[in-house]
């Protein structure tokens, strides 16, 4: 009889043992859960530990007193130097063989965050970027810039170095707390394909530079 009421007893708390254990890890998944929806979770923490767009975490102390994106108009960016690789996305850009950075498929994003502006949101803007390109002649050698979503310049990126202008028109940039601008180049052929993928053809353009001027 005592040892059946010591093997119940065990098998009771043992059993209390398991619900506590459950309800705390639906506990800290609630947590997490109302953590993502609550307002003072901002862009930033949810594009570097939800979407990954992020390399840093852009309002970490690591990168104070400036935003690690912090952008002031007018300065040129060198990709070319380890420490103006902020603007970089997580995957999206290779850049083991230093100094070199290129994309690592057909397209690829970087971020920033102008400053130095009472209103950016009304002012046009001229944007500049250099690359060093490695691809064929003709359409699979285009490559397309995109900012926030809208196109705004495409040239050809062959073979060498190319430049690319782009006049912006008022609001395209700073308007919002991170501007993106999106880089895509053709897919090409379905043995180009399977090329990228396999990483032959990643290194196809190289980021060199970059700047925003206000017009």
């Amino acid at each position: 009889m005592s040892c059946d009421r010591a093997s119940s007893r065990r098998r009771g708390f043992l059993g209390w043992l398991l619900i506590v254990c459950i309800a705390a890890l639906l506990a800290f998944y609630a947590y997490v859960a109302m953590l993502v929806r609550l307002p003072h979770v901002d862009e930033a923490y949810t594009r570097t530990f939800l979407t990954g767009d992020f390399s840093v975490y852009p309002a970490s102390d690591s990168w104070k007193p400036g935003d690690g994106l912090d952008y002031p108009v007018g300065s040129y960016i060198d990709f070319h130097r380890g420490d103006m690789r902020n603007w970089l996305a997580r995957l999206d850009w290779i850049h083991v063989n230093k100094p070199v950075v290129t994309m690592r498929g057909t397209s690829a994003r970087l971020f920033l965050h102008v400053t130095g502006e009472t209103v950016p949101a009304t002012r046009r803007h001229k944007l500049t970027m250099w690359f060093m390109c490695h691809l064929p002649t003709g359409e699979a050698g285009d490559l397309d810039i995109s900012v926030n979503g809208r196109a705004v310049a495409a040239a050809d990126c062959g073979e060498g170095a190319a430049r690319i202008e782009a006049d912006l028109p008022a609001g395209s940039l700073g308007a919002r707390r991170y501007d993106e601008i999106a880089l895509s180049r053709a897919e090409g052929s379905l043995i180009q394909r399977i090329a990228t993928r396999l990483g032959f053809r990643a290194r196809a353009v190289e980021l060199v530079g970059m700047e925003v001027d206000a017009e």
